[in-house]
Order: C-alpha cells, then structure tokens, then sequence
C-alpha cells in the first residue's frame, strides 16, 4: 500500500478515528470493521497476496511489515518536522531509562502478577482434562445418534466449543491490556488511554468469566479444577475495577459511541 492509498483511507468519513486503540483485536468476530482504519488497511493488503504457498505467503506478508514500517517512519519526520520536534541522543536514551523502570513496576502490580497467573492456568486446566473432553464428545454423539428429546446436541457442542474459544482467545489477551492500562496510569493518562485500555480488559474478563460458567455446567466432574480458576479472574475483575473505577463509563471512540 502506498501513501496515496492510505491517505484516501484516512479520509474515508465513514472511519472512527481511534476505534481500533480499545478493542479486542478479535476481527473475525468483529462488528465494526466498516468503521476501522486497521481493518480496512488489513483487508486492502489481504486482497494483494497471490494465491502461493505458505511460504511465500509468509514471506509477502513479512514485506508488507517493512513496508509499512517505511512508510510509518515518513509519517513520524513528517510530524517531528511540522511540529518543530527534535529527538536528541539524550532524549532518546532518558526516554528508554524511564520506560524500563515504568516496566518492571507495572509487572511487579498484583494486577499484572494476576493476569500472567492466569495464563498458566488456563494451560493448566485444559492440559488435564483430556478425559473430560473425551466422555463429553461421546455423550454428544451419542445424543445425535438416539435423537434423545428435549437434547439439542449439536447447539451444546456449538456453545461448547463457542466458550472454548472465547477462553483461549482472551486468555493471553489480559495481560499486556492490563499492562498497557497501568503503563498509561504511570504516565498520568488514567482516564484516557488507561481508562480505554483497562475497560477493553474487564469486557474480555466478563466474557471469559461467562464462557468458564459454560465449561463448569458441562464438566460438573471438574469443579474442584474449574472453581478456583472462576474465582481467581473474578478476584482479578474486581481489582482491576478498583484500580480504574471510571474505566466502565468510558465511552471508546465508535464502540461505546453511538
């Protein structure tokens, strides 16, 4: 994509500018990919590829990030120059020693240690339950075979598979949004880009919180595994509530707008 084109872009009016800064990344499940800069980008650079092999697939698309960092370069002198902004060796490096210390106090936050906690949990429950997963596929089937009443087997495996996804999609999602929230705390942005930040973390934990209550009714053999996993994100919602207590109200630019 070239400057013309992603100026074009920009100009579309039908863009929420900033929509793309609070959401969940989740694009396929996305309603609002009209109204993204990020998704258009995407999408426009997708329609490019050629039909190769993965390969060469993977090799375009490692092009189009350099391109795309060429281009964001440009932009950035651009900005520096119209705003009269010079960057010296001194301001670069008092500017990465700051960020190093903002660093390890936001992972040191028992929100932070919380999140990555989770991480491992997650891993953890679903690395021993092959068993669990086994008997409930073949309760599935057989309820498909018998036709049992009052059983609507294959929207069970759908929702089942629905709250597996939204797990495993959210479950690395939580932390660097935490991070990121604590980070714009840190530099005094508590109720801008940490406000947004932190309220995209809270709707993935509601999610997740929702999909967990889904596993729990299917593998009731399982609480003793599920309940503390349950109460461990709830634990972490709360807190995360507590630390940003305006983050709910925030209104995201195109998502909470109307």
């Amino acid at each position: 994509m070239n400057k013309r084109s992603l100026e074009t872009m920009v100009d579309n009016p039908a863009l929420v500018p900033g929509i793309y800064n609070y959401c969940d990344r989740w694009c396929e499940r996305c309603t609002h990919g009209t109204r993204c800069l990020t998704f258009q980008m995407e999408q426009a650079e997708a329609g490019q590829l050629p039909p190769e092999a993965h390969d060469v697939n993977n090799a375009a698309f490692w092009q189009r990030i350099g391109a795309a960092f060429a281009l964001a370069r440009e932009m950035i002198d651009e900005y520096l120059k119209r705003e009269g902004i010079t960057l010296t060796e001194e301001d670069l490096a008092a500017a990465a020693a700051q960020q190093r210390l903002d660093r390890v106090r936001v992972k040191k936050h028992p929100c932070c240690r919380a999140a990555h906690d989770y991480i491992g949990m997650v891993d953890a429950w679903f690395s021993t339950g092959a068993a669990a997963w086994r008997a409930v596929a073949k309760e599935l089937e057989q309820a498909v075979e018998l036709r049992l009443p009052g059983r609507a087997p294959r929207q069970e495996g759908d929702d089942l598979c629905a709250a597996v996804e939204v797990i495993r999609f959210y479950q690395y999602f939580l932390y660097p949004k935490i991070g990121r929230a604590l980070g714009g705390r840190l530099d005094g942005d508590e109720f801008g880009d940490a406000a947004g930040s932190a309220k995209i973390a809270l709707i993935a934990m509601d999610r997740s919180l929702g999909a967990w209550s889904q596993l729990l009714a299917h593998f009731p053999e399982r609480e003793a595994a599920t309940l503390p996993l349950l109460i461990h994100l709830e634990k972490l919602r709360r807190a995360v509530e507590n630390t940003f207590p305006k983050a709910r109200a925030y209104l995201r630019p195109g998502l909470d707008e109307p």
